[in-house]
């Protein structure tokens, strides 16, 4: 009985491939899922910006950029009259009331968040 190396080098290689792929999509979606969590927290803990009399407000500005395919970022869009992002005020100036409110939700959120990461399926899910 002969065994044909290359054969089983081109079965070696798909099945990789096959890890790889679902090891992606299994990162891809506990990103995803864990992302929107984030996102629907801060939303839920940012204060209204009643100084502004525009429909847009700090809490409905929120959006993730997924331009890459395994980095995620959560940011928010809106700005002062000065060009300056909203939630950096809010978040970093001296007399903020609300200084360091992201932060300490992030750092409430970390548990819930490795609980959607958790671990990473190799099996073939299709």
């Amino acid at each position: 009985m002969s065994i044909n190396i290359s054969d089983g080098c081109q079965w070696l290689h798909n099945e990789l491939a096959k890890v790889s792929d679902n090891v992606i999509k299994d990162i891809s979606i506990k990103e995803n899922t864990a992302i929107q969590y984030l996102k629907n927290q801060f939303i839920n803990i940012t204060p209204i910006d009643y100084k502004t009399t525009d429909s847009v407000h700090v809490k409905t500005s929120y959006e993730v950029n997924d331009k890459y395919k395994t980095v995620k970022y959560l940011y928010n869009t809106r700005l002062a009259k000065n060009g300056i992002p909203v939630l950096n005020l809010m978040e970093y100036a001296e007399k903020s009331p609300h200084k360091g409110f992201l932060r300490k939700e992030f750092e409430n959120c970390k548990p819930q968040i490795e609980n959607i990461v958790g671990t990473i399926s190799l099996d073939d899910k299709n």
